[in-house]
């Protein structure tokens, strides 16, 4: 989450990953927000954001 304690790992490189996102449908504010959390944390570390389509 945002603000959260990272540690103290090395830089971390995210650019040859591929990451898959699940969300439930329920309580979707909830989930909207970890969602959004996620993918902003991932574009920080270089991960390429794709769609499914689906």
């Amino acid at each position: 989450m945002f603000g959260a304690e990272k540690g103290s790992a090395d830089k971390l490189d995210g650019k040859k990953l591929s990451i898959g996102i699940v969300q439930a449908r329920f309580n979707e504010s909830i989930t909207n927000a970890l969602a959004e959390a996620c993918k902003h944390e991932l574009a920080a570390l270089g991960v390429e954001e794709k769609t499914s389509g689906t």
